[in-house]
């Protein structure tokens, strides 16, 4: 079975799960204006902790828990022993079946009890890293405010749905607390197995790594500013799925929304990555903490060992969306990194449709501003990046697209497989055939016309000019060896439209209204 085959399974479960009610699943109701000693049943008898219901789970013989979460603000408990900021919201290792975490629930005695139809908002529960004073006691902020691993099962399943996630402050990056303080301000997930799942999550203002200020040698360097998928020298098997999610205003050295490495699988759908990375000096953002200056992937750095999939994004990978992301050297969106030395002979295979990656910026040309590949060293791997209906266009600082090779070592610099995409200025230096840039069918390098850049409405316009990119996605696409047809548009791999059918042919845009509408698919997130 393949990686992506399992964790498709995997994704296939859990939605099975929430379409039967999860039957055998144990619910517990938290509520933050509750009085202590509650069971946890129900709304009237709700815990007043997220840690109460985490112990029951840990003491439960069923499998599949679901915990609800009133409207709040919820901080993890610090600690009586050690440094009261390793206080964190810890998934335990010895968890089994599936654990879901919902919040946006008004409570209450009318309050609503399904968990796939929570009756409030979903930036109202807050899962709050940041610091805070009681009784004239300041505890500063969370290193990290959910922990996963080391190491849940093969087959455990978390999901994290329908709430906020900020003041995360991974900035131990001198190592007192060990290799794990500057990854991961949001969520770190460490030597783990397990399938997660984050849906309708908002990451805001999370950091990770030292100030920008900072003018010392970190002993760390900062990882994913809101979430950092580590296995710290282990092969795990942990899989990442990010569904509806958006990360604002997150920081880090690599990866200033998101970093991944040593990690199966990652998938992304309809989610927005805006505004995250910072280096000084640039005058497009006022900062006021000076967070950790963004090096590479301004949204996101893909790893060692990574396959992954998006659809739908704006930045963005199916249905995504990266926009006005920063990062000082390379990737101001989308950095890959495939390695040099690593894991000679595999194949990694990284896949991007219907993504619009427009305005992010970098300070180094010719690297990229909007999706840097790095070289991949090593002449017998295979490291392809897959791009279709997507557009990558008004990128600034460096080219839309960079695909770079080492002069040294003939056949070192990835592929960049271009089909049905509208890709402006691009670069592929010191790359040898069969690497570098290709473009196969369909591709165009003009203007999308997006209905707005200045307010950063990235639909396309269809008056008073039609945008190039209307109707100009491709549905089908041919492979000489073996002969076949493919699927261009791509599958619904985060399953946007809750049917519990991931087998379909993506049905839905960014802003869930039909994918095809025209006489072809658009380019980019938006159909019009």
């Amino acid at each position: 079975m393949t990686l992506a085959h399992s964790l498709t399974r995997s994704l296939a479960t859990l939605s099975a799960l929430i379409f039967s009610g999860v039957a055998s699943a144990q619910t517990w109701f938290v509520d933050l204006a509750a009085p202590t000693g509650g069971t946890g049943n129900s709304w009237a008898t709700a815990f007043d902790e997220i840690e109460d219901a985490f112990a029951e789970i840990n003491m439960a013989t069923a499998a599949n828990h679901t915990i609800l979460l009133r409207e709040g603000l919820y901080r993890p408990t610090p600690s009586t022993t050690t440094d009261p900021r390793e206080r964190s919201f810890v998934i335990s290792p010895i968890w089994t079946g599936t654990v879901r975490i919902v919040g946006g629930f008004l409570g209450g005695s009318t309050g609503g009890i399904n968990p796939n139809t929570p009756d409030g908002s979903p930036v109202r529960t807050i899962l709050d890293g940041r610091a805070f004073t009681v009784s004239s006691v300041t505890t500063g902020p969370a290193y990290h405010i959910l922990t996963v691993g080391s190491s849940n099962a093969p087959g455990f399943t978390l999901s994290v749905e329908n709430l906020l996630m900020t003041g995360g402050r991974a900035d131990d990056y001198l190592a007192t607390t060990g290799n794990l303080g500057a990854q991961g301000g949001a969520v770190l997930v460490r030597r783990d197995h397990s399938f997660m799942l984050f849906d309708r999550v908002t990451f805001l203002d999370n950091q990770a790594g030292p100030p920008a200020t900072f003018t010392g040698t970190p002993a760390l360097r900062g990882q994913g500013g809101a979430i950092a998928v580590l296995q710290n020298g282990a092969i795990g098997t942990a899989s990442v799925t990010l569904k509806r999610c958006t990360f604002l205003n997150n920081h880090a050295e690599f990866g200033a929304a998101v970093f991944v490495e040593i990690s199966p699988s990652l998938q992304i759908g309809n989610c927005r990555f805006v505004e995250n990375g910072f280096f000084p000096g640039d005058t497009t953002e006022v900062q006021d903490d000076a967070p950790p200056m963004c090096l590479e992937g301004g949204a996101l750095l893909i790893g060692a060992l990574v396959n992954s999939e998006m659809n739908n994004t704006v930045f963005q990978d199916n249905n995504t969306v990266f926009q006005d992301n920063l990062a000082r050297d390379a990737g101001g969106a989308v950095h890959w990194r495939p390695v040099p030395g690593a894991n000679s002979g595999a194949a990694l295979t990284q896949i991007m449709r219907h993504c619009t990656i427009a305005f992010n910026r970098i300070s180094n040309f010719p690297n990229g501003a909007g999706l840097h590949i790095a070289p991949a060293n090593q002449q017998t791997d295979a490291r392809t990046y897959e791009i279709f209906n997507s557009i990558l266009f008004g990128n600034i600082g460096g080219n839309d697209l960079t695909v770079l090779g080492d002069p040294a070592i003939p056949s070192s610099g990835a592929t960049a497989n271009l089909r049905f995409c509208d890709v402006g200025t691009q670069a592929q230096p010191n790359t040898f055939l069969p690497g570098g840039i290709i473009p196969l069918i369909g591709v165009i390098s003009a203007n999308p016309l997006f209905v707005s850049p200045a307010t950063r409405n990235l639909a396309l316009q269809s008056q008073p000019v039609m945008s190039p990119c209307i109707d100009s996605g491709g549905t089908t696409y041919s492979i000489p060896v073996p002969p076949s047809i493919s699927n261009a548009v791509g599958f619904d791999i985060v399953d946007i439209d809750d049917d519990n059918d991931f087998g379909e042919v993506l049905p839905l845009d960014f802003n869930f209204q039909l994918r095809i509408q025209g006489a072809g698919p658009d380019m980019g997130a938006y159909e019009q």
